[in-house]
């Protein structure tokens, strides 16, 4: 996993950003100037090696806040010993993402990886996030081998692993989501207790979701 700080000026509190699958640092570059706090952004999760216990422990306080896969991947860093985050909130994602019943049908998701290297599949796999709202703006460094990479390692781990414990306190819930179904979402969390808040957003809510919804200031 990969990691760096949008905004360091020695804080007492960080807020933690966990992107989604294939993305960087820089769709959450308007999250420098939304957070009075610190801001640490996680991607690319080809591993888990990271260094969040030595960070969080300079911090009083933490919070936290993920989208998409980075929802089940930042359960997967927050470890028990790490310390409670104030807050946390999932955004269009679960914490069982390959699953027909509670996040992305098994073939669907096995489709996008087998697709992935196909420069009009991955045009296509764009304007679903978006929900073909073209004021949505998503910008991202990466290859597409280095994104396909990250997204087989994350399917053999997603398999090959238990449901990572939920550190989540509230949820929101895309309406408009055609990644992850906002019924598979819904019914996930409500199982397991968690606030819910639906929104007519799509899968990737930049700009259609307030910073400060996100994070509490």
């Amino acid at each position: 996993m990969k990691s760096c700080f949008l905004k360091r000026n020695g804080s007492a509190a960080l807020r933690v950003f966990f992107q989604g699958w294939g993305f960087d640092e820089a769709a959450a570059a308007e999250l420098k100037d939304a957070a009075s706090s610190d801001v640490l952004v996680c991607f690319d999760y080809s591993d888990w090696y990271n260094a969040l216990e030595s960070i969080l422990a300079q911090y009083q306080e933490h919070y936290l806040a993920a989208w998409s896969l980075g929802v089940y991947a930042a359960a997967k860093c927050w470890r028990n010993e790490l310390p409670r985050p104030a807050s946390a909130l999932a955004i269009n994602g679960t914490l069982r993402p390959i699953d027909a019943a509670f996040g992305i049908a098994p073939a669907i998701f096995e489709g996008t990886i087998h697709h992935w290297p196909n420069e009009a599949a991955r045009k296509k796999f764009a304007a679903r996030l978006t929900g073909n709202d073209r004021s949505i703006a998503i910008p991202c460094r990466r290859s597409w081998e280095s994104q396909l990479g990250e997204l087989e390692f994350l399917k053999d781990e997603i398999l090959a692993s238990a449901e990572p414990e939920n550190c989540y306190t509230a949820a929101v819930i895309g309406g408009n989501d055609r990644i992850f179904p906002a019924g598979n979402q819904s019914a996930f969390w409500r199982e397991r207790k968690i606030e819910c808040r639906e929104m007519a957003i799509p899968h990737a809510f930049f700009g259609k979701l307030p910073w400060g919804e996100v994070f509490p200031q």
